[in-house]
């Protein structure tokens, strides 16, 4: 599943002409991986969906899977205006609703998360190459901190990136340029792996190449990839 390499021109079945990517590996040309964290670093998805299901139930209101698909990988910001159209949110509300959601996620996920096959051996793999990791995430700080805590890797990353941290969420690129800024590396020289057209779009956004894994979404629908792997034993096997 591997994107096409080097320089030169290939054509598709339809005849169009692509251009080919030079192949990506780690310490060649990765000095920084940067991992977002729902679904990348533990899948969270269910989480979530039961907290706003929650919550939603507060307003008799049914939360739907579309819904779910919409918001995926979203900011408070965004999400709000998606969820709630017919209100007119101040920055108060906004925060008021995500800090309420977040807090029945965290409840909720206590105990119940879990990590994607390879996580850990890919982390060891960047550890042994001497490549340093950090995390940028949509996620508020509490969650951020939260979830590393929870799967145990707090301690494993040079940096890490909530929204609270950044003017503007995904897709926009704030959170993965201060990730590079505080690692004290260049967007040309970061890898952001990333489950969602939000965050694959943010890491485009910030000039910097991206792996797409398949944990929460099809293949088909992360376009803008330079790489898809189902799991990070796939992804080992192909950049390491």
């Amino acid at each position: 599943m591997m994107s096409m390499k080097n320089t030169e021109r290939k054509k598709t079945s339809t005849g169009r002409a692509l251009e080919e990517k030079e192949p990506i590996k780690l310490g060649l040309n990765v000095s920084l991986v940067v991992f977002d964290m729902d679904g990348v670093i533990a899948d969270t998805a269910k989480g979530h969906k039961l907290a706003w299901q929650e919550y939603m139930d507060r307003f008799d209101r049914i939360f739907t899977d579309a819904e779910f698909e919409a918001i995926f990988g979203t900011g408070n910001k965004e999400l709000c205006a998606i969820l709630f159209p017919e209100q007119n949110l101040n920055d108060e509300d906004v925060n008021r609703i995500g800090n309420e959601k977040e807090e029945l996620f965290r409840i909720i996920s206590r105990g119940n998360l879990d990590t994607y096959d390879g996580f850990f051996e890919f982390l060891n793999l960047c550890d042994s190459m001497g490549i340093p990791m950090v995390v940028g995430s949509s996620a508020c700080r509490k969650n951020v901190d939260f979830v590393l805590e929870e799967v145990g890797v707090a301690e494993r990353f040079v940096a890490t990136v909530s929204a609270d941290e950044v003017k503007e969420a995904k897709p926009e690129p704030d959170i993965f340029l201060k990730a590079a800024e505080l690692a004290g590396c260049l967007p040309e020289e970061c890898l952001v792996i990333e489950d969602s057209r939000m965050g694959i779009a943010a890491a485009r956004n910030a000039g910097m190449r991206v792996v797409g894994l398949t944990t929460t979404h099809a293949a088909e629908e992360l376009s803008g990839t330079d790489l898809l792997a189902a799991d990070f034993r796939e992804l080992a096997d192909l950049i390491g």
